[in-house]
């Protein structure tokens, strides 16, 4: 089971931080499917990347199978 629990990721651009994901949380059990929609901008890409551990989140937590992965 995949747990997503208060994810929080920003960015800073030109000074600026940009909070791009905040609080996002959800569970995935095995053997679902889901999808991830939203317009252009809303952080689709960047909850992937914190999903498959490409991007560590400011906060929150990530765990697969009991396992922590936000590190």
């Amino acid at each position: 089971m995949l747990v997503a629990k208060d994810i929080t990721k920003s960015f800073t651009s030109d000074g600026n931080a940009v909070q791009v994901l905040k609080g996002v949380s959800f569970n995935l059990q095995e053997g679902e499917f889901t999808s991830i929609v939203g317009r252009s901008g809303s952080g689709k890409t960047t909850l992937l990347n914190v999903l498959s551990t490409l991007v560590r989140p400011d906060g929150g937590e990530l765990r697969y199978c009991d396992q922590d992965l936000a590190g």
